[in-house]
């Protein structure tokens, strides 16, 4: 079982569990429109990738040491800032040493093949790692970057100027201790993230594909030190696994990331831009799992709640907030459009704290909650929607889900939230009833119990959260080519009453065919006997 530990301590090993993963089972499948998204974005990145004209080698051009020996920060930081065109390869075994931070502005687009290469940086640092400013059809991929030294803290830091930005595989390796010096009321509060993409312009893009974030840091620190009521070691401050603010204009697209262990996985509701969570797996971030506003989507995703992993034998506690798998936080952010929530996967197995498993704060505005299958162990309700405060419409739609486990407690309590309504959505939770829905209509389809049998509800309840539209309603009529699973659609493909017509046409169309053949061989029968022949 994981461990949590005091900053002065040894550091725990904080990575998913097997009994972790194995609780989440195949998980959220990104939905046909996740697909079409992603594949929109890759288009747009191929479009703009430059022609490389010079292909520069790390170690024998620039003279980097890959042993780790030697800091690579200004020689490494000027040979970027002034290449254009232009792929940078690192050695796939290569060790590089970070003591600060590197900032990359290159005079045009470029490409960094990392090749599985490590960044390391040694041991007491909180820096930034790297910060590239990039144009548009830039690539980073496959890096490393090594925090795993005692007492460090990183951030990696991607910037899209115009255009697309592309990250792939890149990994951020080691425990991040709660420091004072982290986070908004500390010394150094531009530190206090894993990673912070940002697309400066409305138009630009920062696509990150397989980011993974696995090392954790001090369960329920939450740099509370504002509070009175804080417990003295919840008031440092523990670093957050994604941040997306205000200096986002454009999208951000996270491709199947895996964060586990952060003080909230992605903290991303802050934004006027819009960011995009398609895939990826999200387990036991303290306060969320996953953090929008208005405008903004997690598509796919699976997110598993069980603090039995985290380890009461350190100081630090939850915090006073609570733990969530989603909140929707629009502070400073959109607060009128529909911040969506598709084809998830969510398990809470076990959380001391928490009002609710999605949480709508009182600044948010509406909210969409579709073809997610949801399993609630915990004394809580699944959705709870605050007094609003935003100036818009703030009614939230759950439809096309199923909701099952063992929570005693209600399914959808709406505050100050009149035009909310579930419908079409199984729910198989112990005595559940029209009395577990609070502040919202009841619309058609919805059911409970173990048969879920309502006429109008989901025909096909045990595949809620896959990645098509398995409801009671048909499919979306798409085609169209994208990257992962399902990249390919055919019209009828996840609608089995186009899948039915389509089967009785070929068989009408097999018939007629038998019947003119037979119909032509009893001709030739007829002329043969005719002819004697």
């Amino acid at each position: 079982m994981p461990t949590v530990r005091g900053a002065d301590s040894r550091q725990p090993d904080t990575r998913p569990s097997s009994d972790s993963l194995q609780a989440l089972g195949t998980g959220g499948q990104i939905s046909p429109e996740g697909q079409r998204a992603i594949a929109d974005v890759g288009r747009r990145f191929q479009q703009q990738r430059p022609a490389i004209e010079q292909t520069v080698d790390a170690v024998k051009d620039i003279g980097l040491d890959p042993s780790g020996k030697t800091p690579v920060n200004g020689e490494l930081g000027e040979a970027l800032s002034g290449l254009s065109n232009a792929r940078i390869t690192f050695p796939s075994d290569g060790t590089f040493q970070l003591t600060e931070q590197i900032t990359v502005r290159p005079n045009g687009p470029i490409e960094i093949a990392g090749n599985g290469c490590s960044f390391v940086i040694p041991a007491g640092k909180e820096t930034k790692s790297f910060i590239f400013v990039l144009p548009s059809g830039s690539l980073i991929s496959d890096i490393t970057i090594d925090q795993s030294a005692k007492g460090v803290v990183q951030e990696l830091g991607i910037q899209a100027e115009s255009g697309v930005v592309h990250a792939k595989n890149v990994t951020i390796k080691g425990y991040a201790p709660a420091k004072s010096n982290v986070g908004p009321t500390g010394n150094n509060p531009s530190v206090d993230a894993m990673f912070s993409p940002i697309a400066k312009t409305g138009d630009s893009v920062v696509r990150v594909t397989n980011f993974k974030a696995i090392g954790g840091t001090a369960a329920g620190t939450h740099d509370e030190a504002d509070l009175p009521e804080s417990a003295p070691e919840n008031r440092l401050g523990a670093p957050m696994g994604v941040w997306v603010g205000r200096s986002n204009q454009g999208t951000i697209q996270m491709v199947n990331p895996t964060l586990s262990g952060w003080s909230n996985g992605m903290y991303s509701g802050r934004t006027k831009g819009v960011v995009e969570v398609r895939g990826g797996t999200f387990i036991n971030n303290f306060n969320a799992q996953t953090r929008i506003g208005g405008g903004s989507i997690v598509d796919g995703a699976s997110m598993l709640l069980d603090d039995r992993q985290w380890s009461d034998k350190g100081p630090f506690k939850i915090g006073h907030q609570g733990v969530y798998a989603v909140r929707v936080d629009a502070k400073h952010g959109n607060q009128t459009d529909p911040a969506t929530f598709k084809n998830l996967k969510v398990v809470a197995k076990s959380m001391r704290e928490g009002a609710a498993l999605f949480d709508w704060e009182s600044a948010s505005g509406p909210g969409i909650v579709r073809n997610c299958h949801i399993t609630n162990h915990l004394d809580r309700p699944v959705f709870l929607g605050e007094n609003p405060s935003a100036p818009a419409a703030t009614n939230i739609l759950v439809d096309q889900c199923l909701i099952d486990g063992r929570s005693p407690s209600g399914v959808m309590e709406m505050q100050g939230r009149p035009q909310s309504r579930i419908q079409r959505t199984c729910i198989q939770l112990p005595n559940a009833g029209p009395d577990s829905i609070s502040g919202a209509q009841i619309s058609d389809g919805v059911s409970f119990g173990k048969q879920c049998t309502s006429g109008s509800g989901l025909s096909k309840p045990g595949k809620v959260g896959s990645g098509g539209n398995i409801s009671s309603l048909p499919a979306p009529n798409v085609s169209y080519s994208g990257t992962g699973s399902g990249a390919r659609r055919s019209p009828n493909q996840g609608n089995w009453i186009g899948q039915l017509a389509a089967g009785v046409a070929q068989v009408m169309t097999l018939g007629f065919l038998f019947l003119v053949s037979l119909f032509g061989f009893v001709i030739l029968a007829a002329k043969s006997l005719i002819s004697g022949d």
